[in-house]
């Protein structure tokens, strides 16, 4: 069960850096067309910078969010490391009962 949450935390970790890695990309290129843009007029221009904004917003909710989703599941992996725990608790107190009644 530990092993199944930590994998799961691994692959959903790992999309999200996709995810992140994706959107600087994108970033990166709205960065070149805005230099580009630059030298196209101050029209051209504020609107790159208005683009530029949205996509920078867009990257930092998308950031947010995969911090809060991260977050919430290193926390489902607390809970289910402690219910692991519990649970070999449990055995070990079972299996010297087993025991103890054999030995009686």
């Amino acid at each position: 069960m530990h092993k199944e949450a930590e994998g799961e935390l691994a692959k959903r970790n790992h999309a999200y850096l996709k995810t992140i890695q994706s959107l600087i990309a994108k970033l990166k290129a709205v960065e070149t067309v805005k230099k580009d843009m630059e030298r196209g007029g101050k029209n051209k221009e504020e609107s790159v910078i208005a683009q530029y904004r949205m996509r920078m917003k867009l990257l930092q909710d998308t950031v947010e969010e995969s911090y809060e989703q991260l977050e919430v599941l290193r926390q489902e992996n607390e809970d289910k490391q402690s219910e692991v725990s519990r649970l070999h608790a449990i055995k070990e107190d079972l299996g010297m009962a087993i025991l103890q009644s054999a030995e009686e």
